[in-house]
């Protein structure tokens, strides 16, 4: 499980062309509030006490580096890793959240984050723990809110054999939000999934 979230990790590395950092109290406050919780994912989830995905800064993998030197960060937050045990299947959710100083900033972000990190860096291949076997795009409704993602299917070298990762991409305003949904054996689910997009939605919105 973890193998896929630190290929998640890998979207948001840091590099010599990071955007600035300069966290004031709106924009923190503004990151904390689009930060999914226990509660938004339901019952049976519970917070790992110990992993948890670092939101850092630039989308880059071998071979896409993007410059984001003109970007400022004014907010930005992580929640825990949130986990669901079942018979057969294990489900994670995990978001990162960046506030920037301008909507045009974040529509940047999400751009460089959303669309080109996953033309370059997700496809079928080598991965950490295993190798990519299946990428798909994600069928995302239409809303006030821009998504963009990506359902990658990774086989371990080690058990749990199979892994699903989808990548859900958010922008709204100044904010790009990262979420990741893993799952062992199986797809994530979809009702839960589409749950937690649409608390999200809800809360860039406002």
């Amino acid at each position: 499980m973890l193998a896929v979230l630190a290929l998640a990790g890998s979207a948001l590395a840091v590099a010599s062309t990071d955007p600035k950092v300069a966290l004031d109290r709106q924009g923190q406050a503004r990151a904390r509030a689009l930060l999914i919780l226990r509660t938004d994912v339901g019952r049976g989830w519970r917070g790992d006490p110990v992993y948890q995905v670092s939101s850092q800064l630039s989308p880059v993998c071998p071979g896409y580096s993007p410059d984001l030197s003109s970007l400022v960060i004014t907010g930005r937050a992580d929640s825990k890793v949130f986990r669901l045990a079942s018979s057969g299947t294990e489900q994670d959710v995990t978001t990162a959240v960046f506030v920037f100083r301008s909507a045009a900033q974040a529509k940047r972000m999400h751009t460089l984050t959303g669309v080109r990190f996953a033309r370059h860096c997700l496809h079928v291949g080598s991965a950490p723990g295993g190798k990519i076997d299946e990428v798909s795009a994600l069928h995302l409704p239409a809303s006030r809110v821009d998504a963009i993602g990506w359902r990658v299917r990774l086989v371990r070298t080690s058990a749990p054999k199979l892994l699903y990762a989808d990548y859900v991409f958010l922008h709204a305003k100044a904010a790009s939000v990262a979420v990741f949904f893993v799952s062992t054996n199986r797809p994530f689910p979809a009702a839960p999934e589409k749950h937690v997009l649409q608390v999200l939605r809800a809360r860039m919105s406002a």
